[in-house]
């Protein structure tokens, strides 16, 4: 046995209501501190059979009982690392859907053992790259007999209601507002910004707003668990109860799988009409075999591709087995992204992020919720095909564009410099040609030196731009 020092230990911020025990970090390794009003549960939990599967079906994070000691902890648990963790609000549509389709599964799952989950937070969810997993094993307990789910208004605020936006090509809307970790997007916000045809002629929002919340203001100020209480007590005096939870989660899971966004189209979301291989090819032009020949050379164990478009260069760095982040600004690009990801089992993680104004530090004591920089770092940042963007449309200049990516960068950043006659270029300068007579390569290398090492300059595709690889002073 170890006795766990509590100087040692750093607690998360995030896991601070739940009554069954904490989170920590020691050693470099996650653990969580069950009290002793629930040891008994968790280690029964622990021994049984269907929960090992839950975790070998990667529905939930890895865990194990341990023999460590820790005051005021009756029990100690420790669970897989997955890093990094991302928050729904970073998320393309497909990811929240596929988060709310795991807590779902895990729900119907649970139910059949006398097991819910007390909170349905899309903050219980971390990916493993583009696959979701459930990591508040606290969160799971013993069915009560007065309430079908008491999460199903969180379940809402934070899922459901969110997807009904998105669905409705509210993404821009929707997305901000789950910021409000405590609240999520209300019912009432909800309804109020859905369109007529959603709210009327589809069958999810009909029954889930319009006819619980949107019409009279008597109905308005009965909350979800009210209703869920009053059906509950009706259930109980006819039926089964295991057996109403089971109808009741298989009808929010036939409604999440049938939940659809619309296929927009974006000024980037065909950049690349055509994907080419991911392996070495003849086909490849000058850019794609630098970018191979830096990963090959170098072997980061982890890539963050910013402005990624849709990836091609993402997945051309988890072929080579780096995990990867992906940032886009475009929605549509990170679905693809995503997409791809998903479909071929790749270590990447897609998120809807600008550089220049990434994801701030949120919540309790601005400690609650870590900023990007903190959670997303990498070996090796790629920018390419960016500069002009930061430049002519954000207002950016060299050494700004270089300290934001410094930021995420542990070691190397590869960059692409393009020219201001580039045809992309032009694009985005329009009548602003003569704005910005700094914008020269030679300006751009200086910018550089001033806070990197350049290993290698070579020319890109087409030749009149360039690709700068350097180290990190």
């Amino acid at each position: 046995m170890t006795r766990i020092p509590k100087e040692e230990i750093r607690f998360d911020p995030v896991s601070y209501i739940d009554p069954s025990g904490r989170v920590f970090e020691w050693k470099g390794d996650i653990y969580r501190a069950i009290g002793p009003d629930m040891a008994g549960h968790f280690e029964w939990l622990a021994g049984q059979g269907f929960f090992k599967s839950l975790q070998s079906q990667g529905l939930i994070v890895n865990t194990e009982k341990t023999d460590h000691l820790l005051d005021g902890a009756a029990l100690v648990l420790k669970h897989e690392k997955i890093t990094p963790a991302t928050y729904c609000f970073e998320w393309p549509p497909e990811m929240l859907k596929d988060a709310a389709i795991l807590t779902i599964r895990l729900c119907l799952e649970l139910n059949k053992h006398g097991l819910t989950l007390q909170d349905a937070y899309p903050w219980n969810v971390y990916f493993k790259g583009a696959r979701p997993v459930f990591i508040d094993v606290g969160s799971i307990v013993k069915t009560g007999q007065d309430m079908i789910w008491g999460a199903y208004q969180e379940f809402c605020n934070f899922f459901l209601y969110p997807l009904y936006l998105y669905s409705a090509g509210l993404y821009d809307a929707a997305r901000p507002m789950l910021t409000d970790y405590l609240n999520g997007i209300s019912d009432r916000q909800c309804f109020s910004l859905l369109p007529l045809r959603k709210k009327f002629f589809s069958r999810g929002p009909l029954f889930r707003l319009t006819l619980t919340a949107g019409l009279s203001g008597a109905v308005q100020k009965m909350k979800l668990d009210d209703k869920l209480h009053a059906m509950t007590k009706d259930v109980s005096a006819k039926a089964d109860l295991t057996k109403a939870r089971r109808h009741f989660f298989e009808g929010l899971l036939k409604e999440l799988e049938s939940v659809r966004f619309p296929a927009g189209k974006t000024p980037w979301s065909s950049y690349y009409a055509e994907m080419k291989p991911y392996t070495p090819s003849a086909d490849w032009n000058a850019k794609e075999k630098a970018v191979f020949e830096a990963l090959n050379n170098l072997k980061p164990g982890s890539i963050l591709d910013i402005a990624c478009n849709k990836g091609w260069y993402s997945i051309l760095a988890a072929g080579h087995g780096c995990r990867t982040i992906s940032f886009d600004t475009d929605a549509e690009c990170i679905s693809y992204v995503y997409g791809v990801a998903k479909k071929e089992n790749l270590d990447i993680t897609p998120l809807v992020m600008n550089l220049l104004n990434p994801s701030p530090t949120t919540g309790w004591a601005l400690r609650q919720f870590p900023s990007a920089v903190e959670r997303l770092g990498a070996d090796m940042c790629l920018a390419l095909a960016f500069i002009h963007h930061a430049v002519f449309s954000q207002w950016q200049d060299f050494d700004r564009v270089i300290e934001s990516i410094g930021l995420f960068t542990k070691k190397w950043m590869l960059i692409e410099y393009i020219p201001k006659d580039d045809e992309k270029a032009l694009l985005l300068l329009s009548r602003k040609k003569d704005i910005f007579p700094w914008y020269t390569f030679d300006n751009f290398k200086r910018s550089i030196e001033k806070r990197y090492t350049i290993l290698k300059i070579s020319d890109s595709c087409p030749s009149s731009r360039k690709l700068v690889l350097c180290e990190k002073r």
